[in-house]
């Protein structure tokens, strides 16, 4: 497997800057995506060891609960609804007044 692996890395960076760089670095990514599906089909009893490993290297801090985000906006005034997020249906916005109003002088 080390072997696959740095016949990989050798092929990304073969390919850096080139018109290929895109392909080849989804189908690797996919590569690696199914690397540790196999070895869990061939050793069902390394997926405790596989979650040690997993949690070892978990970023520090991250939220419990997947999916959840955080997003700020920094960097100026905003002069009326910014929305961040995934999907959003149904909304209605309603302007009033003069957006020069708003405005710092």
């Amino acid at each position: 497997m080390a072997g696959e692996l740095e016949e990989s890395r050798a092929a990304l960076a073969a390919a850096t800057g080139t018109a290929d760089e895109e392909d080849l670095t989804s189908d690797l990514t996919a590569s690696v995506r199914l690397r540790p599906r196999r070895l869990l089909e061939r050793n069902p009893g390394a997926a405790a060891e596989l979650r040690l490993l997993l949690d070892e290297f978990a970023p520090a801090g991250q939220p419990d609960q997947p999916g959840t985000v955080h997003n700020s906006i920094t960097g100026g005034t905003q002069h009326g609804p910014l929305l961040q997020g995934h999907t959003f249906a149904n909304l209605t916005f309603h302007g009033g007044g003069d957006a020069a109003a708003h405005r710092a002088p």
